[in-house]
């Protein structure tokens, strides 16, 4: 029913018709045992739920969030006119499949809004929302004053979102590497807005955002595969932080303004926080970690990886003659020169990145068995399944992890090899809620904290054990250097700090300068 339906929907809002028809990634979509799933963190969601209404709904009836369409069916069906909202154009066109909406359309009882659609517009009250989507689409609840526009991809955007909300402006999703750039395009126009932030580097954002004078800050915090491109236009308006020192150059020979800012915390989620009997039994424990476990991309990379050796004729052996070179220095990440491998050079393509994950996640697993003698407990995906007992399941929401981060007696840090030149998020994040910390000991480390006195810094599984096994034995000195590293994020590694440097008038009237003039030459460090 796709084609009539959208015949329909051209004869009365014809926009949003030729919006509905423009290229989409649905990537994000993807089809469970029971239908549509939405993927959410990896972690795919059924999107759909129950068609039940809630009773006394007024004549007209307004819904956040369509999904499959279940309740604007029904509120059809029940004799309602409907006004529906979602922020993804993948949505309404699984509406505009599902059945015959012609009447309905066309005679004005159903009416579709999509993305900016819903700025400004105080008149829409959410009487019923979607049980899934809703919990996703949270940017939309604030719907005027200053906005800025976010790209809304990561786990810290939320984090990003609040701080902004905090100082005043409101934050507006702009779907950059989902919808169409007409879509983002209707966005900007709509909205009015003069900044658009994205957690991470997106190719020809920059360029398209330069044209129309837009201010761009692009807050690089996690890996990625994408690399960075010589800029084909102006990018004079986009500023870059980046979270590597390594990183910097990259972003200066392609043609940006970029600067070194660490990672941090956000005190507002990551706090210390009482908890209760039942929260410390099922959270605490001697040691824990919390992350990813890796093991499903270093598959998927092992096989991109023999892809090139086969191509380029070698054998799929080398492979493993440089990850056995790597695991012989766990210290530093000695697959610096690999990427100058002609033959295995892939445009848009980072090998040492590539390469480092399988590495990264094989130490990860050496030191945490290190750790099981001593109780350790993990959180994270079904990876760690092969640690047995130790393995608790995903963290969860948000707030499970700062749980975790409050209940056991020592927390462990475990970066990956080739970022040797960075202090990892869960640094900040267990510090801020006061935790006893043993990290990878590196200069970056030492260049925001001190070991012996805000944390505990190693280089070795068997380091990491003993470690560990001290902080357990001796849990009033442990707890002095907790109280002291937390006290020293929330000085100097908040949010609050990092924003305040990125929104600042002289950041965007002048060149971007290093956080720190005598920081170590980062390459050198790995």
């Amino acid at each position: 029913m796709l084609l009539p339906n959208l015949r329909a929907l051209n004869a009365v809002d014809p926009s949003l018709a030729k919006r509905l028809i423009a290229p989409v990634n649905g990537d994000h979509v993807v089809e469970g045992p029971d239908g549509p799933c939405l993927k959410l963190h990896r972690e795919p969601i059924p999107l759909a739920v129950s068609a039940a209404l809630p009773a006394d709904l007024p004549e007209e009836v307004h819904i956040y969030g369509i999904g499959l369409g279940e309740q604007v069916i029904a509120a059809l069906q029940a004799g309602h006119s409907v006004l529906a909202w979602d922020r993804d154009p993948l949505m309404l066109r699984l509406l505009l499949a599902g059945c015959d909406l012609r009447e309905a359309l066309e005679s004005g009882r159903l009416s579709l809004l999509l993305g900016a659609d819903l700025w400004g517009r105080s008149e829409f009250q959410s009487h019923i929302e979607h049980p899934v989507l809703s919990q996703v689409y949270t940017f939309e609840r604030v719907r005027q004053g200053t906005p800025v526009l976010i790209v809304p991809d990561g786990l810290f955007v939320a984090d990003l979102a609040q701080g902004l909300l905090e100082r005043g402006f409101v934050p507006w999703p702009m779907l950059a590497r989902t919808v169409s750039p007409e879509e983002c395009q209707h966005t900007i126009d709509r909205t009015g807005a003069e900044l658009v932030v994205s957690v991470g580097y997106i190719p020809g954002l920059p360029e398209v955002l330069a044209e129309q004078g837009l201010r761009h800050l692009i807050w690089e915090v996690d890996p990625a595969l994408d690399v960075v491109s010589v800029a084909s236009g102006p990018v004079h308006t986009t500023r870059v932080f980046t979270y590597r020192q390594a990183h910097v150059r990259a972003y200066q020979d392609a043609g940006f303004q970029v600067a070194f800012r660490p990672l941090c915390a956000n005190p507002s989620n990551r706090r210390a926080t009482a908890l209760s009997l039942g929260e410390q039994a099922q959270y605490g424990g001697p040691v824990a970690f919390v992350g990813a476990s890796m093991q499903e991309t270093a598959q998927r990379y092992r096989r991109i990886a023999h892809a090139l050796l086969s191509k380029a004729g070698r054998p799929p052996e080398e492979l493993e003659h440089h990850l056995a070179q790597q695991a012989a220095h766990p210290q530093r990440f000695v697959l610096m020169n690999l990427v100058e491998d002609a033959a295995l050079q892939v445009p848009d393509l980072d090998l040492r990145v590539l390469i480092g994950e399988i590495a990264a996640a094989e130490q990860r697993m050496d030191f945490l068995q290190a750790l099981l003698p001593l109780g350790l407990k993990v959180w994270g995906d079904a990876g760690f399944a092969g640690l047995g007992p130790a393995y608790q399941g995903p963290a969860g929401h948000q707030h499970a992890v700062t749980r975790i981060y409050n209940a056991a007696q020592v927390h462990v840090d475990i970066g990956r090899i080739y970022q040797k030149d960075i202090v990892t998020m869960r640094v900040f994040d267990v510090l801020a809620c006061g935790g006893f910390l043993v990290t990878q000991d590196s200069p970056q480390l030492r260049s925001l904290f001190t070991p012996g006195e805000h944390l505990l810094a190693v280089n070795t599984p068997q380091e990491m054990h003993d470690a560990v096994a001290w902080a357990l034995a001796h849990p009033q000195q442990a707890q002095g250097i907790a109280l002291a590293g937390q006290a020293h994020v929330l000085a100097h590694h908040t949010l609050s700090h990092r924003l305040d440097e990125m929104l600042a008038p002289a950041t965007w009237e002048t060149q971007c300068t290093p956080f720190s003039s005598a920081a170590p030459d980062a390459l050198a460090q790995l």
